[in-house]
């Protein structure tokens, strides 16, 4: 998360931001630049409550830099998830690399599959 202040925000307003940031259990990192200050913030481990942030004295705007599903996207880990889920025939170790596939191979295994959840396997 990046936060931006505007160019005539004051040394005590950057610190009152910083204070609310490490008061949520982050950590802020003051970037001063020739015209304005940016603030960047780490250790968040889900989303942050960009409203509280938004509504201090001497904030322009928050901008998310993380993507909110990165830990399960390609960028993270290019090579396909190995999930190895015991199915009624006994194969073991199939690449998923389709939900359908995954959700039918579960629901078999707990003995709930539909029909449906069958032909998707084929």
């Amino acid at each position: 998360m990046l936060i931006v202040m505007q160019s005539h925000a004051t040394e005590e307003q950057i610190r009152a931001v910083c204070a609310r940031i490490e008061s949520l259990g982050l950590k802020a990192h003051p970037i001063p630049g020739s015209l304005r200050t940016a603030i960047g913030i780490t250790g968040n481990k889900g989303s942050v409550d960009l409203g509280v942030l938004e509504s201090m004295a001497g904030v322009v705007e928050c901008i998310p830099v993380s993507k909110p599903y990165k830990l399960v996207s390609r960028d993270a880990k290019e090579e396909d998830t190995v999930l190895r889920i015991p199915t009624p025939s006994g194969r073991r170790g199939y690449a998923m690399k389709n939900l359908t596939r995954l959700v039918a191979l579960a629901r078999i295994r707990e003995g709930s599959a539909p029909l449906t959840c069958l032909a998707a396997l084929q």
